[in-house]
C-alpha cells in the first residue's frame, strides 16, 4: 500500500490535527470555565501555541532535511513507516509497558506531592462528574499527541537524525508539552521526558501507533485515577488515603509478579535498541 494513493486522507489529517489545536484551546477555555473559579492564563495560552509553534518548525525542518539528503519522498513511504498498522504480534506487550511506567509515575508522585492537588484544582476536577468528562474525553487528547509526536515526528527524524538523537528529541518536545509556569512544571517535564522514553522506544519495538496509543491512554487514566485519589485523601482524609495506598500496592504488586516478564521485555527491546543506536554490530 502506497501513500501517493492515499494523498488526500493524509491531507485531511493535516488539516484535522491543525483544527484539533483550536479545538482544544476552545474546550480548555469552556472546561476551566465551568470551574468558575480557574480560568486559563495568558501563560497557559502562551504555552499552547509555543508548544505549537516548536512542532510546526521541527516538522519544517524535517521536511528540509528530508530534502537535503534526496529522501523527500512521503508520498512514497507505506503506511507502515508511519506506524498505521493493525500487526497485533507484540500486542502481549502493552500491559508491561503499562508497568514499566509504574515506577516512574511513583518517583514523581514522592518528588512533588503537591503537583497532584495543583493539578486538581488547576483542571477544575473537583467531581467525580468533572473526572469522568475528563476521561471522556482523554482518548482524543491521547491520539492527537501520538499522531504529532510518534507517527509524524519520530518517524519522520528517524531517517534524518541518528537514533540516539531522536529517542533524546522527542522525549525532550514531548516533556515541554507538558511544561506549567510553575515549580511542578519543572518536574512535569522531567517525569514525562522519563515517561516519553519508554513510549519512543516501545514505537520503536513495535512499529505500532495503535500499542503506543493504548499503553499512553492507560497510563493517563490511572494517573488521573490517582491524582484524583490523592486530592480527595488530601480534603476529605483517611478513607481515600487508603484507597491511594491500594492503587500503588496493587500497581507495583503488579510489576513484582510480572517482573520476569518485564525484564524479559527490557532485555528484547535492549538488544534491538543497542542495535538501532549503532552500539552493537547487527547480526
Amino acid at each position: 500500500m502506497r501513500l501517493k494513493e492515499y494523498k488526500w486522507i493524509f491531507n485531511l489529517g493535516y488539516i484535522m490535527v491543525g483544527l484539533f489545536g483550536f479545538y482544544s484551546l476552545w474546550y480548555g477555555y469552556m472546561f476551566l470555565n465551568s470551574a468558575k473559579k480557574y480560568l486559563p492564563t495568558k501563560e497557559t495560552y502562551g504555552i499552547v501555541f509555543l508548544s505549537l509553534a516548536l512542532i510546526s518548525v521541527l516538522f519544517i525542518i524535517s521536511i528540509a532535511l528530508n530534502k537535503i539528503k534526496g529522501k523527500f519522498d512521503i508520498w512514497k513511504r507505506t503506511l507502515k513507516s508511519y506506524g498505521l498498522t493493525l500487526n497485533m504480534s507484540k500486542m502481549h506487550t502493552v500491559p508491561l509497558y503499562v508497568l514499566m511506567l509504574g515506577p516512574i509515575a511513583l518517583l514523581g508522585r514522592l518528588m512533588d506531592p503537591y503537583f497532584d492537588i495543583w493539578y486538581t484544582e488547576h483542571m477544575g476536577l473537583f467531581t467525580w462528574g468533572a473526572v469522568g468528562w475528563f476521561i471522556l474525553i482523554m482518548p482524543l487528547y491521547v491520539l492527537h499527541e501520538e499522531i504529532m509526536i510518534r507517527s509524524i515526528v519520530q518517524s519522520r527524524f528517524s531517517r534524518v537524525l541518528p537514533p540516539l538523537v531522536v529517542v533524546l528529541a522527542v522525549s525532550l518536545l514531548f516533556s515541554l508539552y507538558h511544561w506549567y509556569p510553575n515549580i511542578h512544571g519543572i518536574f512535569a517535564v522531567i517525569f514525562v521526558f522519563l515517561g516519553s522514553l519508554v513510549l519512543t522506544v516501545q514505537f520503536w519495538h513495535t512499529n505500532s501507533l495503535l500499542q503506543t496509543f493504548i499503553v499512553h491512554l492507560i497510563n493517563n487514566l490511572l494517573a488521573v485515577l490517582q491524582i484524583y485519589l490523592h486530592y480527595l485523601g488530601h480534603t476529605k482524609g483517611e478513607p481515600y488515603i487508603m484507597l491511594e495506598v491500594l492503587f500503588w500496592v496493587v500497581y507495583m504488586g503488579l510489576l513484582i509478579y510480572f517482573r520476569k516478564h518485564v525484564w524479559r521485555i527490557l532485555k528484547s527491546v535492549g538488544r534491538e535498541t543497542h542495535k538501532e543506536l549503532g552500539l552493537i554490530k547487527k547480526s
